[in-house]
């Protein structure tokens, strides 16, 4: 005869069974840290006129402005919280100048939060609407430091307590060519570690590698001529930048910050040479990596007068090995950002001075070029 506590016990037991079970599901259930649901769509951060607006891809969400009225609004980048919602930055004008007796402007640094649709002004400071060297900015891939670009030079602000310290400082105002420079356009490495910075001169430019923690900071040359924004592989150890400076860019350069090697990643093209010495084989139109290794970009191909053609999006692999070649894109002015899921390429073209813009597009590599589900005129950037 089972005692009442044993009964009691074996009773506790199959209730014990029975939760586990309805908890965990059948014994064909997945490993608890394997997620089921699909990843959320890419977001799109787009221009449309003058203001910053969001989009998926997908059209699971409609278009939202995240400025509005805005004043050289430029977008900073994003960070993902430990909830999983997308916080993005950017910084934007807070009013005009007026006149010679006031050059500065003021401009803030904003943090947005998509889900929520609660914004942050992070940061005060000076702008300068009619300097070349234009307001920018880029929050590190940990959402701590931003590094700002102004008329001033390249400043790392740390977000946790507020302080700033000055990296780069643009030359005085221009006495002739040899003492003009100034650095601008900040982009964090994938690691958070170093930048890519852009030099400009009086004629021409540059693109150089710092690290930002280091005092003082020194300058790392590259042979990029800052002619195309130069992008980072998603690794961080290697950099694609433009062969030549000023008004052409030549071909995509791909340089490994490790070994220093540079190899032209457009020379599996099948293009002639030019008939004449001198004449461009190649003028790239911006390069994007894909998290793979894959690197696309643009180009067009001059003809033998030297003006641009029709341009082209090409692909290639890490032995830079040509996978795939778009039909020609109408005013093709750069290549942006591949899409989460290595599928297409974003571009730009070129904008008229008047009438109608040129919306962006995508190459896919299986459906070839197709349009965006919504207006844009420029995309900026994609969040994956």
């Amino acid at each position: 005869m089972v005692s009442s506590r044993a009964r009691w016990l074996f009773l506790g037991a199959i209730a014990l069974v029975v939760a586990l079970a309805a908890a965990c599901g059948d014994g064909a259930a997945e490993p608890p840290l394997t997620p089921t649901a699909e990843q959320p769509p890419s977001v799109l951060v787009f221009l449309r006129g003058d203001d910053l607006w969001v989009a998926t891809l997908d059209g699971s969400s409609l278009p939202r402005a995240i400025t509005s009225g805005s004043v050289a609004a430029q977008y900073a980048g994003f960070v993902r919280t430990a909830s999983g919602e997308i916080e993005l930055y950017y910084t934007e004008q807070l009013r005009e100048v007026s006149d010679d007796a006031e050059p500065n402007a003021e401009a803030a640094l904003y943090r947005v939060g998509l889900e929520s649709g609660i914004r942050d002004e992070l940061f005060h400071f000076k702008s300068r609407q009619l300097s070349p060297y234009h307001t920018s900015a880029a929050v590190s891939p940990n959402g701590r430091y931003v590094l700002l670009s102004d008329f001033e030079g390249i400043t790392l602000l740390d977000l946790s307590s507020g302080a700033t310290r000055s990296l780069l400082a643009n030359s005085p105002p221009c006495e002739g060519p040899m003492s003009c420079f100034g650095y601008g356009s900040p982009r964090w490495s994938p690691t958070g570690q170093r930048a890519l910075i852009t030099k400009t001169f009086w004629e021409g430019g540059s693109d150089i590698v710092i690290d930002p923690f280091e005092e003082p900071v020194e300058e790392e040359d590259t042979p990029g001529g800052a002619s195309l924004r130069a992008g980072w592989s998603a690794d961080g150890e290697r950099i694609c930048v433009s062969e030549f400076t000023y008004s052409s860019a030549g071909a995509v350069l791909v340089y490994d910050l490790s070994t220093g090697d540079t190899v032209d990643s457009t020379l599996g093209l099948p293009l002639p040479m030019p008939s004449e010495p001198g004449r461009l084989r190649i003028d790239a139109q911006g390069c994007a990596w894909a998290a793979d290794g894959r690197l696309a970009f643009g180009y067009v191909v001059p003809d033998n007068l030297g003006n641009a053609r029709e341009g082209r999006i090409a692909v290639v692999d890490a032995s830079f090995a040509v996978l795939a070649e778009s039909a020609p894109v109408a005013n093709l002015s750069t290549v942006v950002a591949w899409l989460r899921d290595g599928s297409g390429v974003l571009f730009n073209r070129w904008q008229p001075q008047e009438g109608r813009p040129r919306p962006p597009g995508i190459f896919d590599l299986e459906r070839g070029l197709i349009e965006l589900p919504f207006e844009a005129d420029a995309v900026l950037a994609v969040i994956p």
